[in-house]
């Protein structure tokens, strides 16, 4: 897999993510499950493949409370084919609306699903933003369940955490699988030199 490739497929899950995953290595770390990407946000595919039997809870609002970092999320669950999941956790927007027909479709910002829209020929109505901290739950395009969950927002976000910008490259800083934890500690030491 290349590195910032999305989808990110793990165990079920098909996930696309747009932001960063602070902690990535720790998740990994708690998960004991291989990586197959470079790419941080694989971390949070595997957090909601594996965390269940991991951690003992296994709603996705649960789950993502684990994640550090910014992001906003879209994913599937092979085992709930019909059922689509969003979920924005801090900084990176998240935004929703409805086709004339009725169909949910969503974008980072109003501005970006108003030219996807225009571009494909279609209206986009009720537009609106998800706020920081939410999940939802989408069944035969309707929105069935919306819940808030808990977000660490970074103390002093990066200027990459801005919408647009190109976040820096996870993939030099991460270990290839099966790397012990002195040869990712002497990476990272040799990379900050």
């Amino acid at each position: 897999m290349h590195s910032n490739n999305h989808p990110i497929v793990s165990d079920g899950i098909v996930l696309t993510h747009n932001g960063r995953c602070d902690n990535h290595r720790e998740l990994f770390d708690a998960l004991r499950c291989d990586r197959v990407g470079e790419v941080d946000s694989e971390a949070v595919a595997a957090l909601l493949a594996h965390g269940p039997q991991t951690f003992g809870f296994a709603t996705p609002p649960e789950l993502l409370e684990l994640f550090r970092g910014v992001g906003a999320f879209a994913w599937l669950n092979v085992d709930e084919p019909d059922v689509l999941h969003l979920a924005r956790a801090s900084t990176r927007p998240l935004t929703i609306g409805r086709t004339r027909r009725g169909d949910l479709v969503y974008s980072s910002t109003p501005a970006t699903l108003a030219t996807a829209a225009d571009l494909i020929g279609i209206r986009v109505e009720q537009v609106r933003s998800v706020p920081e901290g939410t999940y939802l739950r989408v069944e035969s395009g309707e929105v069935v369940a919306s819940t808030k969950f808990a977000v660490v927002t970074p103390s002093a976000p990066v200027p990459d955490d801005r919408p647009g910008r190109k976040a820096p490259a996870q993939a030099k800083r991460t270990a290839p699988v099966g790397a012990s934890k002195r040869a990712r500690r002497r990476r990272r030491r040799q990379a900050r030199r």
